[in-house]
């Protein structure tokens, strides 16, 4: 009798668990944000348009493209960074690494 009365106990505890569990999943306020939002796919999409238009050769930008650039990539190492991989696609490396262009990108002519 004891025995059926604590099976009765341990499995009452796992159920209430199993459904809290189930009920409590995302009940936070608001939806997650996304990590790709709206704004950030929209700068991205933009920047590889100028580096497009230009046959990445980052001398060809005009200096306000050059700058609205560098802001979209959020400084002017990151934006060497994008830059030279919108380039080079395939590379393990950034930058001044093996295979760099001799015109990279917002660091000017190597």
């Amino acid at each position: 009798m004891v025995l059926n009365k604590m099976n009765r106990i341990l499995a009452l505890a796992i159920a209430t668990l199993a459904f809290g569990a189930l009920v409590g999943c995302n009940s936070g306020p608001g939806k997650p944000e996304s990590i790709a939002t709206e704004e950030k796919v929209s700068k991205a999409v933009e920047m590889r348009q100028m580096f497009d238009k230009v046959g990445g050769d980052w001398n060809k930008l005009t200096a306000d493209e050059q700058k609205q650039f560098t802001e979209f990539a959020g400084d002017a190492q990151k934006a060497e960074f994008v830059w030279y991989r919108m380039g080079h696609p395939g590379a393990t490396d950034g930058p001044g690494g093996s295979g760099a262009p001799s015109s990279a990108g917002p660091a000017g002519p190597r």
